[in-house]
């Protein structure tokens, strides 16, 4: 669990660049929940955060190592209170991330399996989303752009305005930047 724990947190801070200093990582708990997510435990701060994993997920590697690291993704420079206002970009870029790490890392012998495949509905759209962004600005032009804007500004990504993505994904039209810039919660 631990090298899965420390390959996630390199795999997401080479993409969109070093997790806010002020993170306080609380760890992984195991819950019952069907779906992974980010808690605020007590005493509550922005930056105090902890990763609930399913516990179905724990005898697979795999499940392990793509809700972490779309989970990380969120403790970047995390929202704070109150949940739910990450956005649609915020929730593409954790899908795109995750993706990725399983394209690098976890193969489906003898299949034409895509891991893209299993993002689904409101997920699947902001997924789409930022792959249209990677189509406007390139792979490295979008992830450039991201670890500039979150070294610019400083903020959570539930904070940043269509007009300061703009400028960092200058190729990508204000149609896609702005939808991208929306609540996620909106999607569903």
């Amino acid at each position: 669990m631990m090298q899965t724990l420390e390959n996630s947190l390199a795999f997401v801070s080479d993409m969109f660049g070093p997790f806010d200093p002020r993170l306080d990582f609380q760890g992984i708990e195991w819950t019952t929940a069907r779906h992974p997510f980010t808690a605020y435990p007590l005493p509550y701060s922005q930056f105090r955060v902890q990763i609930c994993l399913p516990g179905s997920a724990d005898d697979d590697e795999w499940k392990v190592a793509r809700h972490l690291t779309h989970e990380l993704v969120h403790c970047l420079t995390p929202n704070g209170l109150p949940s739910y206002r990450a956005t649609v970009l915020e929730e593409g870029l954790a899908e795109h991330c995750s993706i990725h790490l399983m394209r690098a890392n976890y193969t489906i012998t003898g299949t034409d399996f895509e891991w893209a495949d299993g993002v689904v509905g409101s997920y699947r759209v902001a997924f789409d989303l930022v792959e249209e962004v990677v189509a406007h600005e390139g792979l490295d032009g979008m992830r450039v752009g991201i670890r500039a804007l979150r070294a610019e500004t400083g903020l959570p990504f539930a904070e940043i305005p269509a007009e300061t993505l703009s400028r960092h994904l200058a190729k990508t039209p204000e149609g896609i930047i702005d939808r991208l810039s929306r609540p996620f919660a909106d999607l569903t």
